[in-house]
């Protein structure tokens, strides 16, 4: 996972500024969020009405999307599949990265594997409540397993 940081609303870039205001929401929202996904919440931005992303109601070029998509969110390797790189919170963000690590190897994951490779990799166990905030933003339990989100709402 990249460890760059996160680009920065600094409001000379109008349509990059609304555009990273506008994953940021969706993340917010949904926590993993496919390419698709992502690309159909844009497409509506283009239908009559108001909403706070002005600048991209004339639509964004591909290109320009997926760049700044990537510089914001990390992938699920060989999936469109994309989730926050970070939560602004290294208390957090030291499990996050380790729990997502797991899931790369494998999109279903059972509670005691994750929190076995927290243990080895931070020597630390992962604290309940923020086991279940990172668990409930990037996955679905069914069974006894976690399954990594589909990133369709």
């Amino acid at each position: 996972m990249e460890t760059d940081a996160a680009p920065v609303v600094d409001g000379n870039h109008p349509q990059r500024d609304d555009l990273l205001r506008f994953l940021m929401d969706m993340f917010k929202k949904y926590g993993v969020c496919n390419v698709a996904f992502l690309n159909q919440h844009l497409q509506a931005l283009k239908e009559p009405g108001e909403h706070q992303y002005e600048t991209l109601r004339v639509g964004v070029e591909n290109q320009y999307f997926m760049s700044t998509l990537k510089s914001l969110a990390g992938s699920i390797k060989d999936t469109n599949i994309y989730f926050l790189k970070s939560l602004g919170d290294q208390d957090v963000d030291k499990f996050r990265a380790v729990i997502i690590n797991q899931f790369q190897d494998r999109l279903s994951q059972r509670k005691t594997e994750l929190q076995a490779a927290c243990k080895h990799h931070l020597g630390d166990n992962i604290p309940a409540h923020t086991f279940n905030k990172i668990l409930t933003e990037l996955a679905y339990i069914k069974g006894k397993c976690w399954f990594f989100k589909e990133g369709n709402g």
